[in-house]
């Protein structure tokens, strides 16, 4: 609402006695009693059918929409403002030799996470359509079309960042340091890329290190095509393979996940799910095991009969996966860490590598698969 403002030009720290920068008290000048206002009236319609087209009930086809929604009352966003602490002073002391010389340090940058104080409920679109037919010799097939469309998800921002595009800010405190001239213009993508002064010198909100913001503003968008056969071999044998075509994707993976890379424009981070699985197959088998279940003495066949034998095998493609590589002894120019762009294709491939300082270890990226990979750079 406007209480937090930047004030990069001075380079100062508040203190840390009193509110600091945008922090006010709820339930005052028009804020919210609970410090967030009301997500309003919702409507949840629900619709399904069941549709039999031909004569014999061997065939049905079925469908399914409905809209549902989520208070998030048991999410870690809201969770986060309960047992929260009142302002309180800690500090730090570095080198100390001996309890007596121990002093406080200075009191810096602290962190801070809210949440913010418009947050839609959010809201799952869910349908699918598809047809069930038993089949000759005791077989009966499924086939269906699912999908779930997330809006209003919770996600983490980090709102002190350095955003895309801030080359030049004036901080009077770094005037004639390294990337500074003698006015205090310092050349931020230069002071950060080579780690020469705090990023907390360049943050839009000073007095603040890093704010994190919980929101309900993620994606996500879930297609699958499921197919079930079932077979019933007899003599109490039964068999059933469940195949999942399905493609995920999502611009957040979970309520605290922030790649701090450009929050600017969340549409970049919109890509494959880290819980996708293309393809999954899944076979079970029953067995009903013969012995004693027809028992004439009561207490023998309760005890030792009507046993059955189950199992599941499972097939899956593997998880998406995240890198991340740094550049020893430089930064990005964002004070975050470090994302890669791979210019070939990444190969997983388990091996070992015989370290002459640590023995075999584990590798699981070949060097000569990778290729060359190039850091992202602003």
């Amino acid at each position: 609402a406007g209480y937090i403002t930047p004030n990069a030009a001075t380079g100062q720290i508040y203190n840390f006695t009193m509110y600091g920068n945008g922090i006010v008290q709820c339930g005052q000048n028009g804020i919210p009693k609970d410090c967030q206002y009301n997500a309003g009236f919702h409507v949840a319609p629900r619709f399904g059918f069941a549709y039999q087209p031909f004569d014999n009930p061997n065939t049905v086809i079925r469908g399914g929409y409905g809209i549902f929604y989520d208070q998030m009352t048991n999410d870690s966003n809201p969770k986060d403002l309960r047992g929260n602490n009142p302002v309180f002073l800690s500090s730090t002391a570095a080198n100390v030799i001996g309890w007596g010389s121990s002093n406080p340090g200075a009191f810096g940058p602290g962190s801070e996470t809210m949440i913010n104080e418009h947050l839609p409920y959010a809201r799952a679109q869910e349908f699918s359509l598809g047809f069930q037919r038993e089949l000759k010799g005791n077989n009966r097939l499924a086939i269906n079309y699912v999908g779930t469309i997330l809006k209003h998800d919770p996600r983490n921002l980090s709102i002190n960042r350095i955003h895309i595009g801030t080359n030049t800010v004036n901080v009077p405190a770094l005037a004639g340091t390294a990337f500074c001239d003698a006015s205090g213009n310092c050349d931020v993508q230069s002071s950060l890329i080579n780690q020469e002064h705090s990023i907390d010198f360049f943050r839009p909100y000073q007095g603040y290190s890093g704010i994190s913001e919980y929101e309900n503003s993620a994606s996500s968008n879930y297609q699958a095509l499921q197919a079930e056969l079932r077979h019933q071999v007899g003599n109490g044998l039964t068999l059933q393979a469940s195949y999942t075509y399905s493609k995920w994707m999502d611009d957040s993976d979970n309520a605290g996940y922030d790649p701090n890379i450009n929050d600017d424009n969340l549409k970049r981070y919109w890509a494959p799910s880290s819980y996708n699985r293309t393809h999954v197959l899944m076979l079970q088998y029953v067995y009903d095991l013969p012995f004693l279940k027809n028992n004439s003495n009561h207490y023998v066949k309760n005890a030792f009969g009507g046993w059955q034998f189950t199992g599941v095998t499972s097939f899956y493609t593997g998880l998406p996966v995240n890198m991340t590589c740094s550049e020893s002894g430089f930064g990005n120019g964002t004070g975050s860490s470090n994302m890669c762009n791979s210019l070939a294709p990444v190969k997983i491939a388990k091996s070992v590598d015989n370290n002459p300082t640590y023995g075999p270890m584990k590798q699981w990226y070949n060097p000569a698969d990778v290729g060359m990979i190039q850091q992202s750079q602003l």
